[in-house]
């Protein structure tokens, strides 16, 4: 590793595979780094990474690392651990990726880390989701004409599109297009020395090619990064976002990964999020709290782009959740983003449209930057009551006497204690019983002997 990096910078890279290091030959050879994480933080300058290992849903950081288990120990401090924490706490999911590829641009992903489902009694033809490329660059669009057709540089572009593009929820396949034999016949000479099955084919994706620019630029609003205020967020925004396309009315649902809530602490979640013509109930964000969850009163921002004053299109908004948990955790606690509801008694709850999510962040904040937080039509506060545990969510301490009732649960395992401890006792008396009984019947035999032998002397006494 060198002291620069090279004048035109490392390659993307989507994962390293790394081999074993040998600690002791890196400090032999005086090189600063004792292991890969150490190597990584200064290729990313990064001042103090961490290490994590993953197994299914298990996440495992390291306090410490590559230290004495004397070092290890004096590490081990409250300070260490609350800024470890703090550090495990901000999780940012922008949706992008690395890769530059033409179908990376031009089709819907999944989105790491998040499950998309669709709402109940629902049909998945009527909605697609998932992360589209959001720079308004995606494809060189421009007038295409006879000349455009026979560009070399164009038929690569046409050809690298492959047979399926999908293009926010819309998927296009140039077999779907029809040509006539005249149309063949009319670009002929154009195209010398190609059958007619190849010119039919070029033919075929250029029609393709000019409703994917018509229905691309119809939809360019899809890749505005302005937020309600007017401003230019595209730095928080990155190339991707998440979308929601319900082409029915539908409701679709995507849920992220557990986190858990440590108890007495302050939280942070914020969602980017804007619509484009929907309908029904709109979209909707929900910080669900698991364990701690009041039904009757989800944390939830909901009814976004049909709410009043809202005419279906929305500009980029910030939505933020505080949180502040008492004296217990919470498990289980998730985000969901959805674009229409399913209600069985009502139908017009269901949406069309798009709804659009991006730049999630999740971070532990002072107290103070709690109590400064004011409810409002983008921000949400909760306090998490101390009976979270039975569902109650409020921003009120409300504390019950338990009630002195008898408890037959509890009964229950003592059951086995109490025989346990009848078996003993009867063990213990009965070694007793028999060893006092043993002296007393030693007694009885010794006396039971001496009368017999008084008795025989009388008798012999009396027959002299």
């Amino acid at each position: 590793i060198g002291d620069e990096p090279p004048a035109d910078g490392y390659p993307e890279a989507d994962a390293v595979a790394t081999t074993p290091i040998n600690k002791e030959a890196l400090r032999a050879a005086e090189i600063p780094f004792i292991g890969h994480t150490e190597i990584f933080g200064a290729l990313t300058g990064t001042p103090d990474p961490l290490t994590m290992f993953e197994t299914n849903d298990l996440r495992v950081f390291f306090l410490t690392r590559h230290k004495s288990l004397r070092d290890m120990l004096d590490d081990i401090t409250k300070d260490n651990i609350k800024e470890t924490e703090r550090k495990l706490s901000y999780l940012q999911d922008g949706f992008d990726v690395p890769s530059e590829s033409i179908e990376s641009h031009t089709q819907l992903t999944s989105p790491s880390g998040w499950k998309g489902a669709v709402g109940t009694d629902q049909k998945a033809e009527n909605t697609k989701g998932g992360v589209v490329y959001a720079n308004a660059t995606v494809l060189p669009f421009h007038e295409i004409d006879a000349a455009d057709a026979a560009d070399p540089n164009f038929s690569a572009l046409i050809a690298e599109m492959g047979q399926t593009v999908s293009l926010f929820g819309k998927t296009y396949k140039y077999e779907d297009y029809p040509v006539l034999q005249v149309e063949i016949d009319e670009v002929r000479d154009q195209y010398a020395g190609k059958t007619d099955e190849e010119i039919k084919v070029i033919l075929q994706k250029t029609k393709m090619y000019k409703e994917m620019k018509e229905y691309y630029i119809s939809s360019y609003e899809l890749l505005s990064s302005t937020d309600k205020d007017g401003n230019d967020i595209a730095s928080v925004l990155g190339n991707n976002f998440l979308v929601i396309n319900n082409v029915a009315p539908s409701q679709y649902t995507y849920t992220s990964s557990n986190y858990s809530l440590n108890a007495e602490t302050c939280y942070r979640i914020s969602v980017w999020a804007r619509t484009y013509n929907v309908t029904g109930k709109g979209a909707s964000i929900e910080f669900y709290l698991g364990s701690a969850n009041e039904k009757e009163n989800p944390l939830i921002f909901s009814g976004i782009g049909t709410a009043e004053g809202q005419n279906g299109t929305t500009a980029w908004t910030k939505y933020v959740f505080y949180v502040k948990t008492l004296d217990e955790n919470v498990t289980a606690a998730n985000i969901k983003l959805s674009l229409g509801k399913y209600d069985a008694d009502d139908k017009s709850a269901l949406a069309t449209g798009y709804a659009m999510f991006d730049a999630i962040e999740f971070e532990i904040v002072d107290e103070a930057d709690f109590d400064s937080a004011v409810a409002g039509d983008f921000v949400a506060v909760r306090t998490i009551a101390k009976d979270s545990q039975q569902g109650a969510v409020g921003g009120e301490d409300e504390t019950t006497e338990p009630e002195n009732n008898f408890n037959l649960e509890q009964l229950s395992w003592m059951i086995p204690t109490i025989i346990i401890a009848v078996i003993i006792v009867v063990v213990v008396v009965v070694m007793l019983y028999k060893k006092l009984k043993k002296p007393a019947k030693a007694k009885a035999v010794a006396h039971s002997s001496e009368a017999i032998v008084e008795k025989r002397n009388k008798y012999e006494d009396f027959n002299e």
